[in-house]
């Protein structure tokens, strides 16, 4: 019984949910970009090729510029040229995007081994610099609540706010209404002045009156 108990312990002590929270943070940051495609009518089945070229190229950015807000950059472009690799094949070219999404996981895979293993000798590193940690002196005062909330990168919590930041955009503003009109319902998009393929990758302005009445929550 008191190894149960210690066992239950603990699963469910702040350390595990601290480190929940902070291993689900890229997997939701991937996620948000996935619910952009999808409102556009797009599954991204490559988002775990993505995260891995992510994690590959961040640590490699912070070994590369002996700084960890040098990966963070390094993890942008390279999110911005894999975007774009997968538009290009997917809107552009209008490949299958269950195709495309399998190929750039596979490819993923097989280059993130190989370089890691080519630079640093295994198939994963550490003790590259890392981004510091943000402590909110009022969480503190919180009994386990604090345990589990602080003490995390700045990433942790603007994942959070990212959260809100796309709900207004998806369905408060006349872009999340172009965004989601190109995927749910593209012949909505007959009364504007764009089409569903021009929509997919990016809304633009279209001055009608129906491109500013956003569609119901």
């Amino acid at each position: 019984m008191d190894d149960l108990s210690a066992i239950l312990a603990s699963i469910f002590s702040s350390g595990t949910f601290n480190e929940m929270l902070r291993r689900a943070t890229p997997v939701a940051l991937a996620a948000i970009g996935g619910s952009l495609t999808e409102h556009a009518g797009i599954m991204n089945i490559g988002m775990d090729g993505m995260i891995l070229m992510g994690a590959f190229f961040g640590v490699f950015g912070s070994y590369l510029f002996t700084s960890a807000w040098g990966g963070v950059g390094l993890v942008l472009l390279m999110g911005l040229l894999i975007g774009l690799f997968f538009a290009l094949f997917v809107v552009k070219f209008r490949s299958d995007e269950f195709i495309i999404g399998c190929a750039l996981n596979t490819f993923a895979l097989g280059l993130t081994t190989y370089l890691s293993r080519s630079v640093f000798g295994t198939s994963g590193a550490k003790g590259f610099p890392s981004l510091p940690t943000v402590d909110l002196p009022l969480l503190d005062k919180i009994p386990f609540l604090g345990a589990v909330l602080n003490g995390h990168s700045l990433f942790v919590y603007l994942t959070w706010l990212f959260v809100l930041v796309l709900w207004v955009f998806i369905y408060k503003t006349p872009y999340g209404f172009w965004l989601r009109a190109s995927g749910e319902k593209p012949e909505t998009l007959a009364r504007t002045c764009r089409s569903a393929t021009s929509t997919a990758p990016l809304p633009k302005i279209c001055p009608t009156p129906a491109a500013t009445s956003p569609l119901p929550a």
